[in-house]
Parts: structure tokens; sequence; C-alpha cells
């Protein structure tokens, strides 16, 4: 939405003081809901499967043995 997106370019601009923000926007339902945000050669991934795929690693990287 228009709110969300000001919110974004907002954000962007407090760290990046004097430049223009140009904001474009697609839609990638492999996100799966969230935001990346590319900046120059920068990214951003605040999106749920960003997240999904850290928990998988994590798991994956476990030395959690259980004792039965």
């Amino acid at each position: 939405d228009e709110a969300g997106r000001k919110r974004v370019t907002d954000l962007v601009a407090a760290k990046h003081p004097g430049k223009t923000i140009e904001l474009s926007v697609s839609v990638d339902p492999e996100l799966i809901g969230g935001v990346v945000i590319r900046i120059g050669d920068e990214q951003y991934d605040g999106s749920v499967s960003r997240r999904l795929l850290d928990l998988r690693r994590q798991f994956s990287e476990n030395p959690y043995v259980p004792e039965f």
C-alpha cells in the first residue's frame, strides 16, 4: 500500500541523506511475505522465505543428540 511504500522510502532516505530515492516495487510470490530492499550493491532481506532459510540452516547445524 502507499503508506508502506512511503515508510520504506523514508527509512532508506534517512540512511542515505542527500540522495534521491526512487522506489521500484515488484511482487515476488517466492518471498512468502516481507520485503527485500536493494540499494546499489547492498541488499536488505526481511522476507519470510529468508527467515525460514535461516531457521533451516540453524536446525541442520544443531549439535543436539537426543539421549534415548
